[in-house]
């Protein structure tokens, strides 16, 4: 019970600050999608306390927002506490496209109606501290459950709170609606001409289809997971932006293998993406595991120099436990030694540990691998994988 006590205080006191901010700032979005973060911690714990078992969504480890509420038992567990269901509903689709019908999509821009803002925050306050007084019992008294309602709106607008390097509309909503913790996985993937022989092209589509597959069916890694795929020859392409996995991941027939390698654009812009979405984990208050960076490629760059200049701040980014690196050179069995020895030392200058070099012929195996490291991360548990299907002998 005192860990959900700590739970509801912590999401209450970040919906606090992001209340601070938006009202300040006058973006209403941020206000309605956190509130729903703090109802459905308010709910769950409510629905945990009273021992009421709600079906889960397919996929998730928990019964939704929408799940729990629409439970009759539920329901009437809410009305018992002299919360009316409706004032519930008002705050669950408050940010929705149906409660604001001139929008033309559920990201658009919600007009600040000041009061409007205090309704929506009264209303979630009550709901809160009559729930907060029941869950908690003869443990609280009843200043300590309901002390978020005796915050007024002047120290909400108390504009000392606002972090003027956090760009709320810029935040991915996916974050602000389930903040879970996330592992960030950026695939970077040759395209280049060389990538026609020995069907490596193929292989490499069918291995992205495996990949998502596999993470979408896996409940723990589809909540966690958020990819991002670049495409390189002689220029950098992002193919997907991060996000959760929620289609198969595929190359269009309009993607063929061609032109030269050139690769340090492509680091560059890995690296910017990471960076960025950390900065959005950091806004919305989600924690993350280690980020992954994947290199997958068949041969040398045109722009190795430019690749060697960049290859120390990977380094020291993976000694500061910042950063993973998978850099996977594919080799054909025919290759002559001595090439093969200069793009393995070409790879392996970009992770700490020897680069794990991929049979031309397993690519499909190491995806399937992949997905599988990635399950492991999302449960906390050590990447013990056995590479032996898709290595190089």
């Amino acid at each position: 019970m005192n860990e959900q006590l700590k739970k509801l205080d912590k999401s209450l006191d970040t919906f606090l600050d992001d209340l601070r901010a938006a009202i300040e700032t006058k973006r209403v979005r941020i206000i309605y999608t956190r509130g729903r973060v703090v109802l459905e911690h308010v709910i769950h714990t409510l629905v945990d306390v009273s021992g009421i078992h709600v079906k889960s969504s397919a996929f998730l480890k928990k019964a939704s927002l929408n799940d729990c509420i629409e439970n009759e038992q539920v329901k009437q567990k809410i009305e018992s506490l002299s919360i009316r269901f409706e004032d519930v509903k008002f705050i669950q689709n408050a940010g929705n496209k149906s409660a604001h019908p001139n929008l033309e999509s559920d990201k658009d821009d919600i007009p600040f109606v000041e009061k409007e803002i205090h309704a929506y925050v009264d209303k979630l306050l009550e709901i809160c501290g009559k729930i907060l007084l029941f869950i908690s019992g003869d443990n609280m008294d009843l200043k300590s459950a309901c002390k978020v309602i005796y915050l007024t709106l002047d120290m909400v607008a108390d504009s000392s709170y606002i972090d003027d390097d956090v760009d709320y509309d810029s935040i991915d909503p996916d974050l602000l609606d389930d903040p879970v913790q996330r592992i960030p996985i950026c695939i970077c993937l040759d395209i280049s001409g060389s990538m026609r022989k020995y069907g490596k092209f193929e292989q490499l589509k069918d291995g992205l289809i495996i990949f998502s597959n596999a993470i979408l069916e896996d409940p723990k890694a589809k909540e966690a997971a958020e990819v991002a795929v670049l495409l390189f020859n002689n220029k950098c392409r992002v193919l997907y932006e991060f996000g959760r996995i929620k289609n198969v991941l595929t190359l269009d027939e309009g993607i063929v293998p061609e032109n030269g390698t050139i690769f340090s654009d492509t680091l560059k812009k890995a690296l910017k993406m990471l960076d960025d979405r950390k900065k959005e984990y950091a806004a919305a208050e989600v924690e993350y595991y280690q980020p992954w960076l994947v290199i997958i490629s068949d041969g040398l760059p045109g722009d190795m120099k430019q690749c060697d200049e960049l290859k120390p701040t990977l380094i020291e980014m993976q000694k500061n436990r910042k950063l993973a690196v998978f850099s996977i050179p594919i080799i054909p069995k025919d290759i002559e030694p001595s090439k093969e020895k200069e793009i393995c030392n070409f790879m392996d200058g970009f992770s700490i540990d020897k680069s794990m070099v991929l049979n031309s012929q397993k690519i499909r195996e190491f995806f399937k691998w992949l997905s599988r490291s990635a399950s492991n991360a999302a449960q906390s548990k050590g990447n013990d994988e056995n590479t032996s299907d898709w290595r190089k002998k």
